[in-house]
Formats: structure tokens, sequence, C-alpha cells
């Protein structure tokens, strides 16, 4: 019995799978090829232990050789998405799906009750207060 009820599900969601899969439209994908990222001879040691680092130069937030890295990883990226002719209207699918208010559970803090909100499409959560 409980073979055949494991079974009937696999079938199910191999057949809800197939059914689901719609094909994309015939597009041709043009792709650029990725910049190259060097790297570097950087080697820390933690406890006797040699830990090689080639990518250290990455995190320098204010050098300009990583901003122009991501300057032409952004590039590819966006030359590869610009491409996709739906892009558009998924985007505005999921505006109209994630835009509803959403509210946290409250919680309790001294003689305040507090709670998260956001309307829709905010940035950010906007935290609220009222006295009990």
């Amino acid at each position: 019995m409980k073979n055949s009820i494991h079974f009937f599900l696999l079938a199910f969601l191999v057949a809800a799978c197939n059914q689901s899969q719609k094909k994309a439209p015939n597009m041709e994908i043009v792709r650029k090829p990725y910049p190259i990222t060097e790297e570097v001879d950087q080697k820390d040691k933690y406890f006797d232990t040699v830990v090689e680092d080639p990518y250290r130069w990455l995190e320098d937030d204010r050098s300009e050789k990583r901003k122009a890295w991501i300057t032409a990883q952004n590039s590819v990226t966006s030359a590869y998405l610009d491409q996709i002719p739906y892009r558009d209207a998924m985007r505005e699918r999921l505006k109209s799906i994630w835009n509803y208010e959403k509210l946290s559970a409250p919680f309790k803090e001294g003689e305040y009750t507090y709670f998260l909100k956001i309307d829709g499409l905010q940035n950010q959560w906007v935290i609220n207060r009222k006295k009990r």
C-alpha cells in the first residue's frame, strides 16, 4: 500500500512538471566573453596553515581596477539579460505579485508593542511602536 502511494505521488509530480514546462520562444542568445579576472600571489598564514587568496584585490571597494572589473562584468550580464524578449513582462508580473501590504508578528519590549510593516514595493520595512 505504501509503495503504491509513493508511486502515485511520483507519477503525479512527473506529470505536473511535464505539463508546467512551457517552451521558451525561439530566440538566439549572443554571449559576450567574460572579462579576465586577474589572480594575484596573495598568501596568508593562519596557525601554520598557508591560505592562498588570489582575489584579495577585489575586496578593495575604492580601487579603480575593481571598478573597471565590475563594469566589465555588468556589461556581460546586461548584454545577456537585454536579449530576453519577455523580461519586461516578467518584471511587471513580479511587481504585481509582490505589491501588497505585509505585517510582521507583534512583539513586546518594555511598555511598548512593536511590529514591522511594508507597503507593497517599499525598499525597507518600517518599524512601528505602540504604547500598551
